[in-house]
């Protein structure tokens, strides 16, 4: 589910819209937004395209299909958006709004907090000590003044009291460490 309120919509203006060949248009999009589609990540892009409210597919053609089929498909690529309008017409002069939503989840993840950086990073390359970094990083981004336990505590590494701690705490029990 898209976090609507962080989101960004940018409306593309004609006076930035250039031919790049056959039925395809290219936007350069704002140097603030995530970058999209690349070599290395080829469906990373989110973004959808809307012609005058109705959504544009598909996303992440190549440019090559879009210059030869039109019929609104469109390529998040870098820092550019590659499109065609649904129906062959000249976005410049159709007088048709298009716009980009580019939804929150590309947003949090082109940041530089620890949010962001968790959101990139793969979870399963990291070591347990590394895991436990990056969750105390996001705790104290949130709550600065608390303090944390240590890692590697006994409490963290007995499985068998935690299976026991399930069956009998009642749910949302809070006091693991007491009980331990």
């Amino acid at each position: 589910m898209t976090d609507v309120a962080r989101s960004r919509l940018v409306k593309l203006h004609a006076r930035s819209m250039r031919r790049q060949r056959g039925r395809a248009w290219g936007v350069p999009l704002p140097p603030d937004l995530p970058a999209g589609d690349s070599e290395q990540a080829p469906r990373q892009s989110l973004l959808r395209l809307f012609e005058d409210g109705v959504e544009l597919c598909p996303g992440h053609t190549s440019h090559e299909e879009i210059a030869r089929l039109g019929g609104g498909r469109f390529s998040h690529w870098g820092q550019e958006l590659w499109f065609s309008s649904r129906d062959g017409s000249w976005p410049v002069a159709n007088l048709r709004s298009y716009q980009a939503l580019i939804p929150a989840e590309m947003m949090v993840a082109a940041g530089d907090g620890p949010l962001a950086r968790a959101v990139r990073t793969d979870l399963a390359s990291l070591s347990d000590f590394e895991k436990f970094r990056l969750a105390r990083e996001l705790y104290h981004a949130i709550w600065p003044q608390t303090v944390l336990p240590d890692f590697g505590r006994w409490i963290d590494q007995d499985q068998d009291f935690a299976a026991i701690h399930r069956l009998c705490a009642p749910e949302g029990d809070l006091t693991h460490d007491r009980k331990f």
